[in-house]
């Protein structure tokens, strides 16, 4: 968390450089050229938040999920505000009066909400983090992995947009093959609100995943995919008995969401 910490302290830096560049360029008499200088800083400040927003989202889940939403926030309003002067600067002579300061404020500040709107809409997220699904640092792939489930489910997505969660699927389907247990894991927690036979079907081939973590996820999953299906019971059974008491905590959860009298007639650890 140092270097999220150490990065948010760098953004508040640029973010003050970059007003204070703004405010100093009302000294230039020429108006055009002053309009410039405060849109070019505008387009420096965007470019250099942007890549902190990235390099600071880079250490994986959860580090940086706290600061991204900082910098885009501030920096978009930090930008409309520039944006804002920039105008003023090209367009008027002296101070706007009242009425024109109102209007153009007005019209700015509605373009700042929708494109707010559109950086925290969740197809647009979703096309993010699929960027980075291939990604060769496991770290990144994980994060990539568990935020494409989360945004690009299908209770996430707007209605019809079934292509997107057919990519979606393709990818989760992918990941929960992956070399890596925590990407595995990830896939896993992500296709748990798909509502597709095709996850319902690799959830339950994690149940048998080399890794506990995998497992566990498995078993905490598999119960809302498969509500009211018959063939609960007999999955969740088995991993009572796992050699990971994680995964056999997960299973006994599970088994009590299922069918509270599950217990009857079966041989259970005495601590269930």
């Amino acid at each position: 968390m140092l270097k999220e910490f150490l990065l948010i302290g760098l953004f508040i830096a640029v973010t003050a450089s970059g007003i204070g560049g703004a405010a100093l360029s009302w000294r230039i008499v020429a108006r055009v050229k002053r309009g410039v200088a405060i849109l070019s800083l505008m387009a420096i400040y965007l470019l250099v938040s942007y890549l902190i927003a990235r390099w600071v989202g880079s250490g994986g889940w959860p580090e940086g999920m706290i600061a991204i939403p900082i910098v885009v926030v501030v920096a978009l309003t930090v930008a409309l505000g520039m944006f804002i002067g920039a105008v003023f600067a090209l367009f008027t002579g002296g101070k706007p009066n009242v009425l024109k300061k109102i209007v153009l404020v007005t019209i700015l500040s509605l373009v700042g909400i929708i494109l707010l709107g559109l950086i925290f809409n969740k197809p647009i997220r979703t096309e993010w983090y699929l960027r980075d699904v291939e990604n060769p640092d496991p770290v990144e792939r994980r994060l990539a992995v568990l935020m494409v489930g989360k945004y690009g489910s299908s209770k996430g997505n707007s209605k019809g947009n079934s292509k997107g969660s057919e990519k979606v699927l393709t990818v989760l389907l992918k990941a929960v093959e992956d070399e890596d247990s925590g990407v595995r894991e990830s896939a896993v927690f992500g296709m748990m609100n798909l509502g597709d036979n095709r996850a319902v079907q690799a959830i339950l081939k994690a149940l048998k995943d080399e890794s506990p973590n995998v497992r566990r996820a498995a078993a905490y999953c598999i119960v809302p995919v498969g509500s009211g299906e018959p063939w609960l019971l007999d999955v969740l059974l088995p991993l009572i008995h796992d050699p990971d008491e994680s995964v056999r905590e997960a299973a006994v959860s599970g088994l009590d969401a299922v069918d509270i009298n599950w217990r009857k007639g079966m041989e259970v650890p005495p601590q269930y």
